[in-house]
């Protein structure tokens, strides 16, 4: 009943942002169905764990010029299809992208990308999500509205902290936080007076850009299933700005079985060096509370964890199977080294190549004319890059919300995130998981 109540709610409440922005009725329609979330599939004793994990987009980073189909009139299909051809063949036959902005951006379009990204229309539908799918973990990276989170996520019956802790923000509590790069030791220090289950990006793109918190990476549990027993963090190194994984060891209500949960957030980009950047966040040293380069690697902080009990890491690793190897190879190589596996290691080989025709993705945008990064004006960023790494005391039982598929290119590309009904560049991913108690 209670569940139902929220769901009403926040349906009346997205309804009214949508019309207070100007969306068709066409539009606001199609996109009021509720998620499709299926059922759990516990038997009997067994323990199983529902988990989401979701790259929201933070609002800060947000205005980014994605081609995303017109929600502010009846335009039909055919429109958008014709403007992500025109920018596909731009890019294509490299066209100069400041006659592509002249030749199709327009004050319209810039109304119409407002809308969809717009955040409390974009958050209320995440809330819908959760409420629908009531995982019992919640991991997100780029949130740059913890303190809203940390509420509206609460009211849903979930918790981020130790006992008695709140979210403080990083730029307004944390000492030496104007400097380029803030000392490590005072950045764990806030991190630990915090008592938060939440990672920010110190010194942020997001914030400078958009003005809001910094974006970070988040991990809730909900609080009927779960108590906390730690909140614990790693520091990668990084010139420019303070930022890692966050760790949260719990213990379940019903019978105390342990699960240990990492979440992160891997640099972004799309050549080599961007690449090589990811790998050493994997497997270089990270800053120990001293300050030096002695802590543990993520790669390590992962199988110390994963050898003692059961361990779900959940990240946006930024590096898809078939475009990035390195790194796709090295979450294969964790079958072998510790019994763990990867959240894609059924649908692709340890070359990224796919073993299921359609492999399924996690994200499928295109930046369009209204992007200030003219580069990427064009570049189909389509791949499986949002991943569950679990110990060998867990399995996967089923997608609870099947991930994209598509059978052919001109399919993804009619398709493209963001959109009402996905209000992020990432889909969410919904997974269930079977947890073995007898450790």
């Amino acid at each position: 009943m209670e569940q139902q109540k929220e769901l009403d709610s926040l349906q009346l409440k997205y309804q009214a942002r949508a019309k207070e922005l100007g969306v068709s009725a066409s539009a606001l329609q199609q996109s009021s169905a509720l998620p499709f979330v299926k059922a759990r599939c516990s038997v009997g004793t067994e323990i199983v764990v529902r988990v989401l994990q979701w790259n929201l987009l933070a609002e800060g980073l947000s205005n980014d010029g994605f081609l995303v189909r017109n929600v502010l009139s009846e335009e039909s299909d055919e429109a958008f299809k014709s403007v992500v051809k025109q920018v596909v063949e731009a890019r294509e036959s490299g066209e100069d992208m400041d006659l592509l902005k002249e030749k199709l951006a327009s004050p319209q379009s810039s109304e119409n990308h407002k809308a969809v990204l717009d955040w409390a229309l974009r958050w209320t539908r995440m809330l819908l999500y959760v409420t629908v799918a009531l995982p019992d973990i919640i991991t997100l990276q780029e949130l740059d509205h913890m303190s809203s989170a940390e509420e509206d996520l609460g009211r849903l019956g979930y918790e981020c902290s130790t006992p008695g802790k709140r979210y403080r923000a990083a730029h307004s509590n944390m000492v030496g936080y104007a400097s380029k790069k803030a000392d490590p030791v005072e950045y764990f220090n806030h991190l630990v007076r915090t008592g938060v289950a939440f990672i920010p990006k110190t010194n942020s793109q997001c914030r400078q850009i958009g003005k809001q918190d910094d974006d970070g990476v988040a991990i809730f549990w909900r609080r009927e299933v779960y108590d906390v027993v730690d909140v614990d963090f790693l520091m990668f190194e990084d010139v420019k700005r303070n930022h890692g994984a966050v760790r949260v060891d719990l213990k379940r209500k019903d019978d105390c079985t342990a699960l240990t949960v990492i979440a992160s957030h891997l640099n972004s980009g799309g050549n080599q060096k961007d690449e090589r950047i990811r790998m050493e966040q994997w497997g270089k040293p990270s800053f120990g509370r001293d300050g030096e380069l002695n802590g543990p690697s993520l790669r390590e902080w992962f199988i110390t964890s994963a050898s003692a009990g059961p361990t779900l890491l959940c990240m946006d690793s930024n590096s898809a199977p078939g475009q990035q190897f390195d790194l796709c190879r090295e979450l294969c190589s964790l079958s072998t080294d510790s019994g763990a596996r990867n959240l894609w290691s059924d649908f692709y080989d340890k070359d990224g190549e796919p073993l299921r025709d359609p492999a399924p993705v996690t994200t499928n945008k295109m930046r369009g004319p209204l992007s200030g990064q003219p580069a990427k004006i064009g570049e189909h960023a389509i791949g499986a890059i949002d991943n569950v790494i679990f110990s060998k005391h867990c399995s996967r039982e089923q997608f609870a919300w099947e991930p994209l598929k598509y059978a052919t290119k001109a399919e993804a590309l009619d398709d493209l995130l963001p959109s009402l009904n996905v209000p992020s560049d990432h889909m969410p991913v919904i997974v269930d998981f079977k947890i073995d108690h007898q450790v």
